[in-house]
């Protein structure tokens, strides 16, 4: 018998028909992917009855929608069609995460991918399951007292949840009514998981709907909004072979520059998503009480080095980049292994310059030597008769 763990090993075909057979359930299963994105209009209570059926809701919440449909028995019909929206939309996040954790894809967390106000730097954001967990209770928190509530009051508790998101995307709370930032909230939740379940593999739009898929904005004219596109980044594009990412930015960005961007990102949220990682330790006196130093980080394809005469630290990030070699130096700072890494660098032309090949090779030809042995390749060689 074949264990999971190594099943892509063993079987490395299957493997992959199984990974894009889980991809394309929890997509499938999310809003973005039946509505062909993301659009605000007001939520439909036949949509609506069919999520609650799907999360196997319990009587009383159906009972709800038919009665805020109608308009009877309910303070405050809007609020209460919104607040249920809101609460499926980020039911199923739960569910298909959980679903991801159970087939072995992730574990404790999830990550979106956010565009910052700070030039050309966009951010991996965790979201953590029990962080998931807790939104979807608060909602069904205020969901169990919409009936008889007023907006105010049924807002009070939804603020609980929209808050904790905010605090976790880095986003001051919007000064908008919680009830529809709640709805933005499930949207770039439903838009993260979709993105993330995809990051491992080919992209969402050509994969899923044979077209690319438009730029698009949710909520643009509210407080709290977001934009979802398609965007470089800077070193790293290398190292994912040149492949746009999937980005949500929750402050819009204005005109049509499409400059790559650096990836901002703690270790841990990295190989997550685009790993294996495995860090480079200096040596270390086993009596020290100091936590380990790393010299870099080898990935699939070559490593990610702090860069050399930096301030580390000064802005609460090391400056990193992807290098596609081994690249080895005593003189490079280290990290530490819970440190964030601001990878990709500011890289200017100067038409001007006229260093050459031939300069190079008389400031480093000391460093220049042959190349290695090819790397090993499988192959068959010999065939076995039963």
């Amino acid at each position: 018998m074949v264990s999971m763990r190594t099943h892509h090993i063993v079987d490395p075909q299957a493997h992959y028909i199984a990974l894009e057979s889980l991809q394309r359930k929890v997509k499938t299963f999310q809003l973005w992917y039946r509505k062909t994105g993301i659009s605000w209009e007001t939520p439909e209570p036949e949509d609506i009855m069919l999520r609650l059926l799907e999360i196997k809701a319990p009587e009383w919440m159906h009972n709800l929608l038919l009665d805020a449909g109608d308009g009877m028995d309910v303070v405050d019909s809007e609020a209460v069609l919104c607040l249920l929206d809101s609460y499926v939309i980020v039911k199923c996040v739960v569910d298909s995460f959980d679903l991801l954790v159970a087939r072995k894809f992730c574990h404790e967390f999830f990550s979106i991918l956010i565009q910052r106000d700070t030039k050309y730097i966009a951010e991996i954001v965790k979201i953590p399951r029990t962080a998931l967990g807790s939104i979807a209770s608060t909602l069904w928190t205020a969901l169990a007292n919409a009936r008889y509530e007023t907006r105010e009051s049924t807002a009070e508790v939804v603020k609980r949840a929209t808050d904790q998101f905010m605090d976790l995307v880095g986003h001051e709370p919007p000064s908008s009514d919680p009830i529809e930032t709640s709805r933005t909230m499930a949207y770039l939740l439903d838009v993260g998981l979709v993105s993330y379940a995809g990051s491992h593999a080919s992209r969402n739009d050509f994969q899923d709907f044979e077209a690319e898929t438009a730029d698009f904005s949710c909520n643009k004219d509210g407080c709290f909004r977001f934009q979802c596109k398609m965007q470089t980044l800077a070193c790293l594009n290398g190292f994912l072979d040149a492949r746009e990412k999937n980005l949500s930015s929750t402050a819009t960005t204005a005109g049509g520059a499409k400059e790559p961007l650096s990836i901002l990102t703690t270790i841990d949220a990295l190989s997550d998503i685009w790993g294996p990682v495995y860090a480079e330790a200096i040596h270390q006196d086993s009596s020290t009480e100091k936590p380990y130093r790393v010299k870099k980080y080898n990935v699939s394809k070559g490593c990610i080095r702090p860069l050399p005469r930096q301030s580390t630290y000064s802005d609460g990030y090391v400056k990193c980049h992807w290098y596609s070699w081994q690249r080895s130096s005593d003189d490079d700072p280290t990290m530490s292994l819970d440190d964030k890494l601001l990878i990709g660098t500011e890289m200017t032309i100067k038409p001007d310059c006229t260093f050459n090949m031939t300069e190079y090779e008389m400031n480093y030809g000391n460093a220049i030597y042959a190349a290695g042995p090819k790397p090993s390749t499988w192959k068959f060689d010999g065939v076995a008769v039963s």
